[in-house]
């Protein structure tokens, strides 16, 4: 691969282009990196991390708008990489993250192995079990602990303070921002999602083509299939959700396989236009993931999806693997959506 020096003089003769030239070329450099561009982490940098350590700064806010604008269009896929934590004051990612004294928020700690005696049940910090010789004396009925396992266990932790001299179980957890000095508990930080862009079908099809499918006729499906958007389908997905907790109008959806590892781009046509034939007109089929779609099945109980995807299985010569989807509420369209895709990819 091309050093990071030279990929930024590529991408820096995108800068004048028109946007969906540019856009289009950097799609080009994602594909010429094996389809996928992930963060890479840079301290140095106030957001924490960039994708082309070789742009210069003014450039990146283009290209950082130039992927979102790709991202949201389907053309990349954003795949969760990391999680940043930030300064909730100055939105830093400078954090020193360390144990502190509940008490008196000292950072001077002290770690003690907690004993338990099985002859007596006493349990205490190993400081209070006296020395003598190789063994320690039990300070509750003055009984010898000898031998690990046989007459005394490890049951855990204590922690200590040396300024305050509090005892404790679990110390408290803040962060010291680097950049402004304020102290935040760990549990009240901020943080950015950070995200690996891939390439999409709608991104290899776009390159294939030469240009971006971004006309008001093209905005809604794939090029040359009966099929929406991802997020266009998404999006009408949790409309029937919606409408469904509203008026309980049952909905169900089907997530079908469209094809199997090493198959070509006609395999996954066949089975879209086999299965958009077998589907209602107030149906909806769209785009899940490169090698899935969903079938949406208005006003359909999950006993009449379940009918309907044995029909349709039935008269499909590739039998694709496929699972019937039903929604309890809309804040578990994704995690019911994810689940459905791993069954029919085992």
């Amino acid at each position: 691969m091309t050093d990071e020096a030279e990929i930024g003089k590529i991408l820096h003769l995108l800068r004048p282009l028109p946007d969906d030239e540019r856009r289009l070329g950097l799609l080009k450099r994602i594909a010429a990196d094996g389809g996928k561009l992930p963060p890479r982490w840079a301290p140095g940098e106030a957001q924490g991390y960039v994708y082309w350590p070789g742009v210069a700064r003014d450039l990146r806010e283009l290209f950082a708008s130039d992927l979102a604008y790709l991202a949201d269009r389907d053309y990349l896929r954003r795949n969760h990489s990391d999680r940043l934590n930030r300064c909730p004051a100055c939105r830093s990612a400078s954090l020193n993250i360390r144990e502190i004294c509940p008490s008196c928020g000292s950072t001077n700690l002290f770690a003690q192995p907690m004993l338990h005696h099985y002859r007596c049940g006493y349990v205490g910090a190993i400081g209070s079990f006296a020395s003598e010789g190789e063994a320690r004396v039990c300070p509750k009925c003055d009984g010898a602990l000898r031998h690990l396992g046989t007459d005394h266990e490890v049951v855990g932790e204590q922690f200590g303070c040396r300024r305050c001299f509090a005892s404790f179980e679990e110390p408290g957890v803040e962060a010291l921002c680097m950049g402004c000095g304020v102290k935040t508990a760990a549990d009240k930080l901020a943080f950015d999602d950070v995200f690996e862009f891939e390439i999409t079908n709608l991104g290899h099809a776009a390159l294939r083509s030469g240009r971006l499918f971004d006309r008001d006729d093209e905005q809604m499906t794939e090029p040359d299939l009966p099929l929406y958007r991802r997020q266009v389908g998404l999006a009408l997905l949790r409309d029937e959700v919606r409408r469904q907790a509203r008026y309980r109008i049952p909905f169900s959806a089907l997530m079908i396989r469209t094809r199997r590892p090493g198959e070509a781009a006609e395999a996954e046509r066949a089975v879209v236009l086999q299965v958009r034939d077998r589907l209602r007109d107030v149906d909806h089929l769209g785009r899940y993931g490169d090698d899935t779609v969903i079938a949406m099945l208005p006003a359909t109980p999950e006993a009449g999806a379940r009918v309907a995807l044995d029909r349709m299985l039935g008269q499909i010569a590739q039998r694709p693997s496929a699972t019937v989807v039903t929604f309890a509420d809309i804040d578990q369209v994704d995690a019911a959506l994810e689940s459905a895709a791993r069954q029919v990819q085992a």
